[in-house]
């Protein structure tokens, strides 16, 4: 029997250029005819010649993978090396092409400019200027003093649920974006300032102390549009929204697999 045909056993592989080293070291020694796979599956056993060829050819083949397995670390080694060498000098590549970028020219004004259409964009839960202001520190200045990129704030915890503190794996799952939308919210309205505010709220009802509406609540007088889901409607009514020029409210359907939204009502002093 052959272990294996001469087509599918391993070629020659170059370790290296210089050296000229290389795996397989040894060509194999066939068997008699025969498939190895049918006879393994058979109930015969081989003959005492057959397993005295066997033995040694075991024991070769043993040292080959050995050395096959002993050279794979090695290579993966310096693969390793070679990838975190190369992220480090692509890192300092990318920084100090970064330095003669043309973006760094733009005066500030052009910058607000570009950065009031970013963050009064479609965004929720992680303001715009506040990844902006992470950039650089002529970016971080410009959006710590602009307040009126902070004007627009999105607080969007998505329906996965009905009952969202059902199970603790789904409470925990609902807290992230809940998190992330406090988060945002109490950094918008504290970096407003005094700009007058476009909300948007979209929630399921939060269990007290966890409503980002907690957040938000200090700042509704400066409140000019609201966009709110009809679940927390009723926590509205301690509000003074006498300054809101539109008022929209919105069903939102709790399917897992869609998320549509219902225009209730909406009402504008224009």
């Amino acid at each position: 029997m052959m272990l294996v045909t001469d087509d599918v056993w391993p070629s020659k592989t170059r370790l290296c250029t210089q050296c000229k080293q290389s795996l397989p070291s040894h060509h194999r020694h066939p068997l008699p005819a025969g498939d190895p796979l049918t006879r393994l599956r058979s109930s015969i056993f081989p003959s005492r010649a057959e397993l005295d060829r066997l033995a040694p050819l075991v024991a070769e083949v043993s040292h080959e993978v050995a050395l096959y397995d002993e050279q794979i670390d090695r290579v993966q080694h310096v693969l390793e090396k070679l990838q975190s060498d190369r992220q480090v000098l692509a890192q300092y590549l990318v920084r100090h092409k970064g330095l003669s970028a043309p973006i760094r020219k733009l005066p500030p004004q052009i910058l607000i400019s570009i950065f009031q259409y970013v963050c009064h964009g479609d965004f929720a839960n992680v303001h715009p200027a506040s990844i902006l202001r992470a950039v650089c520190v002529k970016w971080f200045n410009i959006t710590a003093t602009s307040s009126a990129l902070w004007a627009r704030i999105v607080v969007d915890v998505p329906y996965t649920f009905t009952e969202w503190w059902s199970s603790s794996a789904e409470r925990e799952e609902q807290e992230v974006p809940l998190r992330n939308g406090r988060l945002a919210a109490s950094q918008a309205v504290a970096l407003s300032r005094q700009e007058a505010l476009d909300v948007t709220f979209i929630c399921p009802r939060c269990p007290p102390g966890m409503s980002p509406l907690d957040v938000l609540g200090p700042s509704h007088k400066r409140w000019r549009r609201l966009t709110i889901s009809e679940d927390v409607l009723p926590d509205l009514a301690s509000f003074d929204l006498s300054n809101l020029d539109e008022l929209t409210v919105k069903r939102i359907s709790p399917n897992r697999d869609s998320r549509r939204s219902l225009l209730l009502w909406r009402t504008s002093h224009d």
